[in-house]
C-alpha cells in the first residue's frame, strides 16, 4: 500500500464497513475534508468492494471503476435451481443513484467449486440487468477462465423464477408475494419440517417469493400477476421491505412509498382480495438497522390502521426471543430464517390468515 493510505480497524477485524482508502495525486487522508481516491468496503452480506470511492467528508461512497467480490456473501449461495453461485460484479458504481451497483458492469457465476460457468454482460441496477451494455466492450477485459461462448443473454433471474412459480396452482385462493422469507420457504436447507407446503398442504395456497427482492420490483410484477389469474385471489399476503432496507439501504420514507404504491395497485389489480402486510424481521446480521427497521415497522401500523390491509406483525413477536438465543433462530448468514426460525414464522402466519 502507499504510504497515503488510510487503513482502518474494519480491515484488521474483518469487520463491516471501509477498510482502506488512498486518497489520489498522492494526498493525505483528512476526516471530514472530501476527496477522491481509491480503496476498500466489506459489506453487512459479507461481498467486498474495491476501487473508485468518493469520499463527502462523512461517507465512503462508490463512484466510478470498481469490483465487488461476492465469495463469501450471503447472496452467492448456490443456487438450488441452477446449481450455480454469484461469484464478482465488475463495472461501474454511482452512489448517487443507488449504494449497490449502477452502470455497465460484468456479473460473473461459477459453480459451487468456483469453476467459472458464465457471465451477463449489461447495465445493471443492483444485480439486475436493467437494459443492454451501453457501449462498446472488449472481450479481452473479461476475467481469466471466462470466454465470449459463456456469455449469457437471456439473464432475468427473478422474471424467470416468478414465471416457473406461476406454473403451479393458478386457482389458488391464497397468494404469497415477497422476497427470500417466503422463497426460502420452499428450501429444505432452511426448514426441512416446517416448509411452506407443509404448512399450507392444500393447492389452494401458492407461494411466488422471489429472493432479493424490493417493494420497486413487484409493483412491475404485479402487473403481471393479473393475466394469470381468472378470478382474484380470496388472500394475499406480503413480506417486503427487508431488501429495501438492509441491502439497498433505502430510507424509511422511500421504501414506505413504494409499499403504498405496491398495496394501491394490488387493490386495483384485485379489488376482491385481502391484503395481508408482514412488518420486517431484525435479522442479527445487520443489528446497526434495527432501529431503522424498528421506525419502518412502526409506520407500517399506523398505516395499517388507514388502509384497507392487515398488518401480520411477525417483527413483535421475533423481536420477543433477541434475549433467549436470538441466533438459534437464523441461518449460518444470520440474515434468513432456519428451521426454528420457520416454525416461529409459519404459526404466526397461519394464525392470521385463519382468523
Amino acid at each position: 500500500m502507499k504510504k497515503n493510505t488510510e487503513v482502518f480497524k474494519e480491515f484488521y477485524t474483518h469487520q463491516p464497513g471501509t477498510w482502506f482508502f488512498t486518497p489520489e495525486e498522492d494526498k493525505n487522508f483528512h476526516p471530514g475534508l472530501p476527496a477522491k481516491g481509491f480503496g476498500s468496503i466489506c459489506y453487512d452480506e459479507g461481498s467486498v468492494y474495491t476501487g473508485d470511492i468518493y469520499y463527502d467528508g462523512r461517507n465512503f461512497n462508490k463512484l466510478g471503476r470498481g469490483i465487488q467480490d461476492f465469495s463469501l456473501s450471503s447472496l452467492s449461495q448456490v443456487d438450488p435451481v441452477t446449481k450455480e453461485r454469484i461469484y464478482l460484479y465488475a463495472g461501474r458504481y454511482d452512489y448517487r443513484k443507488t449504494d449497490w451497483i449502477y452502470g455497465n458492469g460484468v456479473l460473473y457465476f461459477t459453480d459451487r467449486d468456483f469453476n467459472p460457468t458464465h457471465y451477463v454482460k449489461a447495465f445493471f441496477n443492483a444485480l439486475e440487468p436493467i437494459k443492454p451494455y451501453v457501449g462498446n466492450f472488449s472481450n479481452d477485459s473479461l476475467m481469466k477462465g471466462y470466454t465470449p461462448s459463456m456469455e449469457r443473454k437471456d439473464y432475468h433471474p427473478r422474471r424467470d423464477l416468478l414465471k416457473k412459480e406461476l406454473g403451479n396452482n393458478l386457482d389458488s385462493k391464497t397468494i404469497f408475494i415477497g422476497d427470500s422469507y417466503f422463497e426460502f420457504w420452499n428450501y429444505p436447507q432452511y426448514c426441512k419440517t416446517c416448509s411452506f407446503t407443509s404448512a399450507f398442504p392444500s393447492t389452494s395456497f401458492l407461494n411466488l417469493g422471489l429472493g432479493g427482492s424490493t417493494f420497486l420490483d413487484w409493483s412491475v410484477f404485479v402487473l403481471g400477476l393479473k393475466k394469470f389469474f381468472n378470478d382474484d385471489p380470496q388472500k394475499l399476503v406480503i413480506n417486503l421491505g427487508f431488501n429495501d432496507l438492509n441491502i439497498i439501504s433505502t430510507s424509511v420514507k422511500s421504501v414506505l412509498s413504494c409499499a403504498k404504491k405496491v398495496i394501491a395497485l394490488i387493490h386495483k389489480c384485485f379489488p376482491k382480495t385481502v391484503v395481508y402486510l408482514n412488518t420486517v424481521v431484525s435479522a442479527p446480521f445487520k443489528p446497526q438497522f434495527w432501529k431503522k427497521i424498528q421506525e419502518y415497522n412502526d409506520e407500517l401500523r399506523r398505516l395499517a390502521k388507514t388502509r384497507s390491509l392487515i398488518l401480520i406483525d411477525v417483527a413483535t413477536i421475533f423481536d420477543g426471543y433477541k434475549n433467549k438465543d436470538y441466533l438459534s433462530y437464523f441461518y449460518l448468514d444470520h440474515c434468513h430464517l432456519n428451521e426454528s426460525g420457520y416454525a416461529i414464522f409459519s404459526d404466526i402466519i397461519k394464525q392470521e390468515l385463519n382468523k
